[in-house]
């Protein structure tokens, strides 16, 4: 179903990080509890989540990068610190098409999702470095940091600021446009 939200640019501005596209940082499953992802032999390009979190990000964590992604193009270019107005971002960011209120449950596992995206660390020696035009090794988180905001009475706000090197990565441009409306 195809909605037109004269709110936000919907479809427009929607893009991917093409190391996140060359480099799976989420597992394929809904539930896992899985810590570390060897993408290569010898694990020299692994995925590996804190022990203090549920697990690696799961199939919904590559939806919520997607529209942390695309949030952040729409609202804060060119800055690695953003504010995620939540109920908003899950609303129209994730779920543009619903015509209901997304349920708390819904909700938890958004959030929980990006917990486990900035709790996750990319071990590669193959993540690109567009300003060199080369692979490099890299140790880094794609989230450096999340930071609820006091609420005040208002709405659920959260302070995201993306990792150093992931940021960089999107600064150089190394993303790919795409149609957000074929991906939902």
């Amino acid at each position: 179903m195809e909605v037109d939200n004269p709110q936000i640019p919907l479809f427009r501005n929607a893009i991917d990080e093409m190391n996140l596209v060359e480099i799976p940082f989420a597992l394929t499953g809904r539930s896992i509890n899985r810590h570390v992802l060897e993408l290569s032999p010898g694990g020299s390009t692994r995925i590996v989540a804190d022990a203090g979190v549920a697990g690696l990000p799961t199939a919904l964590g590559e939806r919520v990068m997607l529209g942390l992604l695309w949030y952040h193009n729409n609202n804060y270019p060119g800055t690695p610190r953003f504010r995620l107005h939540f109920n908003k971002f899950a609303e129209q960011y994730l779920y543009p098409d619903r015509t209901y209120k997304i349920n708390t449950r819904a909700l938890r596992d958004i959030e929980e999702q990006i917990t486990r995206i900035a709790h996750t660390r990319i071990i590669s020696d193959k993540w690109f470095d567009r300003g060199t035009g080369k692979h490099v090794k890299m140790d880094s988180s794609i989230i450096d940091y999340i930071k609820e905001s006091p609420r005040g009475g208002g709405p659920r706000v959260l302070e995201i600021k993306w990792g150093d090197e992931f940021f960089k990565s999107l600064e150089d441009k190394y993303t790919r446009g795409f149609d957000y409306r074929f991906f939902l």
